[in-house]
């Protein structure tokens, strides 16, 4: 994939009008990556959205014997008394993970630290 997306969208943004090269992504090739990275292709105009393919819900896991809640009550409760120590990993800067945490984040009014992976898995 490479860069949150925005390789296979370039080459399909910049590749000859043959109706043969199409790409399949998330919808931070469109939303989330203008506003990250600099590129080299407008998606709003370069890019067509063609059909919805799945909707990918995020569930939120906890390790049981590190982070002792069963309900999400308690794992804000729990986050609360952690002040600003307990952290979050994603699958980068920009993903939907690392949005949705920071939403949480606002939301709740809670205090974690974001740890950026270099992608997901393969």
């Amino acid at each position: 994939v490479g860069a949150n997306g925005s390789v296979g969208a370039e080459a399909v943004a910049r590749s000859a009008p043959d109706g043969y090269t199409i790409v399949m992504g998330s919808n931070a090739n469109i939303t989330t990556n203008p506003h990250l990275m600099r590129l080299s292709y407008d998606p709003m105009k370069d890019l067509a959205p063609v059909a919805m393919l799945t909707v990918n819900p995020l569930l939120l896991f906890v390790n049981p014997s590190v982070v002792p809640v069963r309900s999400f009550a308690e794992f804000l409760d729990y986050v609360r008394a952690q002040d600003g120590r307990a952290d979050y990993a994603s699958a980068g800067n920009g993903s939907p993970a690392h949005l949705s945490g920071e939403l949480l984040k606002l939301t709740a009014g809670i205090r974690m630290v974001h740890v950026p992976y270099k992608g997901g898995t393969p």
